[in-house]
């Protein structure tokens, strides 16, 4: 067998091996046939180096750090959506029939806003109340500077526009209502947030 067809059946990257065996072959004496020099390149065949790949230590931690960094994030908005929503179960038919018993609606909590005519709100039972529901579901029918819209023995009328700071909150159902016209104005740090929607109908 040649020389060159030897060569063509030698991996690239074995050379060095064939060359190293050829090499002791000559020192023990013996000058090696064509053949064995095939044999040795057959048999004594050498991986190429291998390099291991590494990645920096922080490089391997960027996983648990997204991972934090993600419930961080989640938890502070939790938080603030705690702070920002609340979500009123709707007691008794005062405000029927926009809102039913049973209803669950999704409140803004008021923080600072200003409520305005027409809008549903959540607020804290006045002090004229002894009894019933903590929270009161109700609408307002003016806020203060605008004209009083009723006149009752709770609302008199030598008032001819809504005080500051005060509010009148009538329900959707006046005969099941108990409401400004029964105790007055309802000042407003009483309340405790806007209806944004039902979410569920009781």
């Amino acid at each position: 067998m040649r020389q060159n067809q030897i060569d063509q059946l030698v991996e690239p990257g074995d050379e060095h091996r064939v060359r190293f065996s050829l090499a002791r072959s000559s020192r023990a004496g013996y000058s090696p046939t064509p053949a064995h020099r095939l044999h040795i390149a057959i048999r004594e065949p050498i991986c190429a180096p291998c390099t291991r790949v590494g990645y920096p230590r922080t490089m391997r931690r960027i996983p648990a750090m997204l991972a934090f960094a993600g419930g961080v994030l989640l938890c502070a908005a939790l938080v603030t959506l705690r702070r920002t929503l609340l979500i009123v179960t709707v007691r008794g038919k005062s405000m029927e029939p926009t809102f039913v018993a049973g209803d669950r609606v999704l409140v803004r909590r008021r923080r600072g806003h200003r409520v305005k005519p027409a809008d549903v709100i959540i607020l804290r039972r006045p002090p004229a109340f002894r009894d019933g529901e903590p929270l009161l579901l109700k609408r307002v029918a003016a806020a203060a500077g605008d004209p009083l819209p009723i006149t009752t023995e709770a609302l008199p009328p030598d008032h001819t526009h809504v005080p500051e700071g005060q509010l009148v909150v009538l329900g959707d159902n006046p005969e099941m209502s108990s409401d400004s016209r029964g105790f007055g104005y309802l000042p407003e740090e009483y309340v405790v947030g806007v209806v944004l929607r039902r979410i569920h109908a009781g």
